[in-house]
């Protein structure tokens, strides 16, 4: 079972962080809170980080994998694809170790490749529940998330109430954002800076 304490202890720390970082430096752009990075700090300890990345690239490479096979293609194109964009980042790889969930680019590609299988192979439940883990991390998966309920509602799928689940994710964007900044669009301030 979650410590739901550690959780709650380790939110606060991640609140006082950032509140330093706005008292001294608010005019600068700064990387901004995701949701999902919070929560993951939270359950897994840094540590982990050594034996949480490999599983991500793991999971990298078998998302392309299906994700080709799902496309009608051989198995083989997918492996290719995966081992090119693995060894691609190899140069960074052990520099990624040691920080864990902070890179959200190495969590959040999988689940988008993820959320792609699952919804060729007609698992729209599982490809919706990707879309709501990414978007705690980018915006862009909201707006994914709304296509392919648009795609749906066009080809008479029946639409589930699970479906909605990603447009739950910008509310609960907002609602860290309050907490870490007193901004409700803290998060959209600062990528405006951009």
């Amino acid at each position: 079972m979650i410590d739901l304490y550690f959780f709650y202890e380790m939110f606060e720390a991640y609140v006082l962080m950032w509140k330093n970082l706005l008292g001294a430096h608010y005019a600068l752009a700064l990387e901004t809170p995701k949701p999902l990075i919070i929560f993951l700090t939270g359950i897994f300890p840094q540590s982990a980080s050594v034996f949480i990345m490999p599983v991500l690239f793991g999971s990298w490479f078998c998302a392309m994998v299906c994700l080709a096979r799902a496309l009608k293609c051989s198995y083989w194109y997918g492996a290719a694809a995966a081992l090119g964009c693995i060894l691609c980042n190899g140069q960074v790889l052990p520099y990624y170790l040691p920080y864990g969930f902070s890179l959200w680019p190495m969590i959040y590609l999988p689940l988008m490749f993820w959320c792609a299988v699952f919804f060729f192979r007609r698992c729209y439940a599982w490809a919706f529940i990707c879309l709501f883990l990414a978007g705690l991390l980018r915006p862009d998966a909201w707006l994914m998330a709304a296509v392919l309920l648009i795609f749906l509602k066009w080809r008479k799928e029946k639409i589930r109430l699970i479906y909605f689940l990603p447009f739950v994710a910008p509310i609960i964007w907002m609602l860290i954002d309050y907490r870490v900044s007193g901004d409700w669009l803290f998060s959209a301030h600062i990528t405006a800076q951009y």
